[in-house]
């Protein structure tokens, strides 16, 4: 059993059998930084890293779409997209107006 002292570090894993649209969209939509990718010789792995989570798309993991919540201080940005791969990205307002019942 681990315990919460050993831990180090939190990936998101996410199926991926499509890699380059996939990390095409990660990248260039969504603005994560490419940290990883290998093997080198037939890419099936990439790490990536952006708005304080670390993701992984892996090729080699079967298994439903993941979903991500990014939150966006642009309200007229609020929706969802769907990348390559299947995943949900849910953009929703950073700071939701307060709903006060009467």
């Amino acid at each position: 059993m681990h315990h919460a002292a050993t831990i180090r570090a939190a990936q998101f894993v996410l199926p991926c059998t499509e890699l380059d649209p996939t990390l095409a969209f990660f990248v260039d939509r969504l603005g994560f930084r490419l940290d990883a990718i290998f093997p080198a010789d037939d890419p099936s792995v990439a790490m990536l890293s952006g708005h304080g989570v670390t993701v992984r798309l892996d090729g080699s993991i079967n298994g439903g779409a993941g979903r991500i919540r990014l939150l966006c201080d642009d309200s007229a940005s609020v929706g969802s997209i769907v990348a390559p791969n299947g995943t949900v990205i849910e953009i929703v307002p950073a700071d939701p107006p307060l709903v006060v019942p009467p």
